[in-house]
């Protein structure tokens, strides 16, 4: 039987690289400088992780690469971004914000969050907003509860409440993050008054 093998998920670092394609086309050597010299370099500012990750998006027709300057000493391998790639891309920033993305994959949210303004609509980004304040709602009732549990139990002597202490740092994250949700999504509206001012 023969079965189409499903392409396994990109990485964040292949997600950053497709979001700064998309912006304009890119050599391999400027998109380490980006990453060497800018936030982006969380994902990755190592050549040897970059250009083989450009290979991959190529050789899954994400991206096309033209070689410029083919005569010189230094020709440059230019990327662009596919039909595809752009589809690729497009269907990642529109998805919904999921319960697993809050607790595993919340660098993901942000990269995605970082290159919506320029692929989709303000409603899609208004959407994401919201459902980062409702799920982190929801996801801190839960924290909460077992936070109140961990305040009433008694420590051994000598134990220091190490547990407790982080487990409040990850809820002043996610504290953090929703407020700061809400705080953009109050600020899109405004745009949104201003553009029809």
């Amino acid at each position: 039987m023969n079965r189409m093998k499903t392409p396994r998920p990109l990485t964040n670092l292949e997600l950053a690289l497709l979001g700064l394609i998309q912006q304009e086309p890119r050599a391999g050597y400027d998109l380490c400088k980006i990453f060497e010299t800018t936030p982006m370099g969380h994902y990755s500012s190592s050549p040897g992780a970059i250009y083989p990750a450009l290979k991959r998006l190529e050789n899954r027709e994400l991206l096309a690469g033209t070689v410029e300057r083919a005569g010189s000493m230094r020709p440059r391998r230019v990327y662009s971004l596919t039909p595809s790639g752009l589809e690729e891309l497009e269907a990642w920033a529109s998805q919904a914000v999921t319960h697993e993305d809050l607790v595993w994959r919340s660098e993901e949210l942000i990269l995605r969050f970082s290159f919506m303004g320029q692929l989709v609509d303000r409603s899609i980004i208004c959407r994401f907003l919201r459902e980062v304040a409702d799920g982190i709602d929801a996801l801190l009732l839960g924290l909460e509860a077992h936070h109140g549990t961990m305040l009433d139990s008694r420590l051994p002597p000598g134990v220091l409440p190490t547990g407790r202490l982080a487990l409040e740092l990850g809820m002043e994250s996610y504290q953090g993050l929703a407020r700061w949700a809400r705080r953009a999504l109050a600020e899109l509206a405004d745009v949104e008054l201003d553009d029809k001012g």
